[in-house]
């Protein structure tokens, strides 16, 4: 009994994390998609026994389309999560990136890392593309395979001067996937090399007993190190929440001085999941309010108590055309069309492919939009999905058309439960898959997190699908639809 009361809170967990990591997978923002990816390697980390295959399937779909990413940071994790995935299929991936197309050296590393999660042999693979096996590389395989040469590899780097060495010599430690000493780590904080003093911190924040009295840096003077340095020294000083009050005075002055976006958000990110006083809850929310930076923002608000904090008119409005949650700034008097997208009218049938005629959504960034038929004549919006009288003007987005978008929503999904029931007749996963995802569609719910949910389980769905090879080129057009609404929406 008690374990199953543990289970539950634990699995809702799961699926709340999952539904923010297919979402930030859905930008086309690379700070954002490097966030989604690191989360989606946190909850695999954090969650791996209590997420099921489909819900994993829809990681991988999101994830696949940003393998080829130019961003440095984003490929470093990009090339983690492909190791907590495990997959065989991922090697010549990896093999073709370090052969002909990612040179930045601590990339490699990590792809070198992945190669020996998803092979039997990385070593053979570096053979293929004439690439020498560094120290570095040694102790990079050990972070999720066990090797015979690890142990000497510590050995090296802690006799070495090796900075990419030092570097997996803090990332080993934190994840507990070597025999390091701690007092190596904590040496390692006062390293002429950033990038070490930054890893050194990460490895220190993983581990349990890790605290910020083994770092060399205090807290006077932490303001001379680099954003990235920043960043893991807040949240490793945040991880014990006594440290709000051992610390207040710093961390007042951290929130009114610290400059850099990534080194205040990982300020805010330290807050997260941690108790606070009344007058630091207050001190917080202000904060929230104030906030003007996206990134930042998006951090804070992951503790429950703040985001309706943040939840003003203007957001919402922005929320509701699409775009990123307010990520980008929007000119009311624009009448420029920045999308359009297609949906079947009333397609709430019983049988495939009895659909009405094809419906087109043009939305303006002044927050107008008119829905145009096949005859390009505007039709009521706030109708949508039941389509209605014809009219010749913009509508302005309101919750009356909110609501009428959410019923198309709610049709289109309707559609897809029989076409899928009927085209993956037998398989019991797929029809309890579409069950689900029908039922908590319709439930009375109608908030940001509801919309996320839905998104999170339609990718699941189309996952699924494309991996069962299962339902019909109707159904995977009703699920693309029903995908467009919800990026509408959000």
């Amino acid at each position: 009994m008690n374990r199953q009361g543990k289970a539950a809170p634990a699995r809702r967990d799961a699926r709340l994390e999952l539904d923010r990591v297919i979402t930030l997978l859905g930008s086309s923002d690379d700070r954002l998609i490097k966030n989604g990816v690191q989360a989606g390697c946190e909850l695999i980390e954090t969650y791996r026994a209590r997420l099921r295959r489909s819900e994993v399937d829809a990681i991988r779909v999101a994830l696949s389309n940003h393998l080829g990413n130019s961003d440095p940071q984003v490929r470093t994790w990009i090339y983690k999560l492909v190791a907590e995935l495990g997959d065989g299929p991922y090697a010549p991936y990896l093999r073709e990136q370090l052969r002909a197309r990612d040179f930045v050296p601590t990339n490699r590393t990590w792809a070198v890392s992945a190669l020996a999660a998803v092979s039997s042999d990385y070593k053979a693979h570096l053979q293929i593309i004439n690439d020498e096996l560094t120290l570095s590389y040694r102790l990079a395989a050990a972070m999720f395979a066990q090797q015979p040469d690890t142990e000497s590899a510590v050995r090296e780097a802690s006799n070495s001067d090796d900075r990419l060495g030092h570097q997996w010599i803090g990332l080993l430690y934190g994840d507990m996937r070597a025999n390091i000493r701690t007092e190596f780590v904590s040496e390692l904080t006062s390293s002429n090399y950033p990038e070490v003093v930054e890893y050194a911190i990460w490895g220190l924040r993983k581990r349990h007993e890790g605290s910020i009295s083994q770092v060399a840096l205090d807290p006077e003077n932490v303001r001379n190190a680099t954003p990235n340095v920043r960043r893991w020294y807040y949240r490793l000083l945040l991880k014990d929440a006594r440290n709000i009050t051992r610390y207040d005075h710093q961390l007042r002055t951290w929130l009114e001085g610290e400059r850099d976006s990534r080194a205040r958000e990982g300020l805010a990110m330290g807050f997260y999941g941690i108790p606070v006083s009344p007058e630091w809850r207050e001190l917080l929310r202000s904060w929230a309010v104030s906030e003007r930076d996206p990134y930042v923002r998006a951090a804070l608000t992951r503790r429950s108590d703040l985001r309706s904090a943040t939840r003003s008119d203007a957001q919402q409005d922005v929320r509701a055309r699409g775009r990123l949650t307010g990520y980008s700034d929007i000119r009311a008097d624009s009448t420029d069309a920045i999308g359009q997208l297609s949906v079947r009218g009333s397609p709430g049938r019983s049988r495939r492919g009895d659909h009405r005629s094809v419906y087109k959504v043009r939305i303006y960034t002044g927050g107008s939009f008119v829905m145009h038929d096949r005859r390009n004549e505007s039709v009521n919006v706030t109708n949508f999905g039941a389509i209605g009288s014809v009219q010749g003007a913009h509508s302005t987005l309101n919750q009356a058309s909110e609501q009428g978008l959410i019923r198309a929503l709610q049709e289109l999904i309707s559609a897809i439960r029989v076409d899928a029931a009927e085209a993956g007749s037998g398989n019991s996963e797929l029809v309890a898959m579409v069950q689900d995802l029908h039922q908590m569609a319709h439930e009375p719910d109608r908030s940001y997190s509801w919309l996320q949910r839905i998104r999170t389980r339609l990718a699941m769905l189309s996952a699924f699908i494309g991996t069962a090879a299962v339902a019909s080129e109707n159904t995977d057009e009703l699920l693309r639809n029903a995908t467009d609404i919800i990026h509408w929406l959000l």
